[in-house]
């Protein structure tokens, strides 16, 4: 009855508001968003983000939680996963969400004040899902060590391109790191 519908609509309307400010977030730094804007994309009272999240910090943990969904470590084989995730740096035509998230993880790590924010959900929304799904010895190093190979995967062509390597070069490249 009315329980269910109004439970439907919170789950609707905090979605609402979640896509409004991971796209606000994503465009412009977060200490340029307000909350004023964000409730005006989601077609919500301000009042209300502040009734679900706490505060814009607490909305942007939130955008930066989901966006941290470790999707990837779900999807395929284990003995994919290497080339599913270079596939997201490779082919990102095919791979919009991860690469949009990724964006708004690297605005957040330029606004200094964020920084704790930033550890805590890279450290509980990331690094412990994947350290558990890895799994065996060494788990965190290796999770670290992955974690800098995709962080490097993913900001390379944003800053050198390709790196002076041909179509085939990068072929092989990604077949490398993929493995």
């Amino acid at each position: 009855g009315k329980t269910i519908s109004r439970h439907r609509d919170a789950v609707a309307t905090r979605k609402a508001i979640l896509d409004a400010a991971t796209l606000r977030f994503r465009q412009d730094s977060s200490d340029r968003v307000g909350l004023r804007e964000i409730a005006l994309d989601a077609g919500v009272d301000a009042a209300l983000i502040v009734r679900y999240f706490g505060s814009k910090e607490g909305l942007l943990k939130e955008c930066l939680a989901s966006a941290m969904m470790p999707a990837i470590i779900s999807r395929g084989r284990r003995s994919d996963f290497g080339e599913n995730l270079m596939a997201v740096f490779f082919d990102p035509q095919s791979h919009d969400v991860e690469l949009n998230s990724l964006k708004l993880l690297l605005r957040s790590a330029a606004v200094p004040a964020l920084e704790p924010i930033l550890k805590d959900v890279v450290h509980d929304r990331l690094m412990v899902p994947f350290i558990e799904w890895l799994g065996g010895e060494d788990a965190p190093i290796r999770a670290q060590l992955i974690n800098l190979l995709a962080m490097g995967a993913s900001l390379q062509p944003l800053v050198v391109g390709s790196g002076g390597l041909d179509d085939r070069d990068r072929a092989r490249f990604r077949g490398l790191i993929a493995r």
